[in-house]
């Protein structure tokens, strides 16, 4: 997990730069490591690596073409009123199940980066 907040681009840059991406396909596995690493701070969103910026409505994660939305619905889906909120946040509280929003790409928020070993 990364502290500093960033664009969800700067962020992903900063994951490329360790060989890396912002983390994709959160099964329950990765969300719960996600929880387990928020719990020691205060209740954020943290960028993810998915998005619906080619097409609205249609969250992809990053290495998938395919869309992920049957994914979202088993975290509480993003609400889709805003057509220009196209990159996806995840809330993580310790207190409250962890759930999906979208957000204007340009916001500002710390992030988690999955490593690819090898790559």
């Amino acid at each position: 997990m990364y502290h500093e907040k960033k664009s969800w681009r700067d962020a992903r840059k900063t994951c490329q730069a360790v060989n890396g991406d912002l983390v994709i396909n959160v099964d329950r596995k990765k969300l719960k490591v996600i929880e387990e690493e928020r719990k020691k701070y205060t209740p954020a969103k943290v960028w993810i690596g998915l998005n619906d910026r080619k097409s609205e409505g249609g969250f992809r994660w990053l290495d998938e073409p395919r869309t992920a939305n049957n994914i979202i619905l088993d975290y509480r889906a993003p609400h889709l009123n805003n057509k220009i909120e196209d990159c996806v946040v995840l809330l993580v509280s310790k207190f409250a199940q962890a759930k999906w929003d979208d957000a204007l790409c340009g916001d500002r928020y710390k992030f988690f980066c999955e490593i690819f070993p090898g790559k």
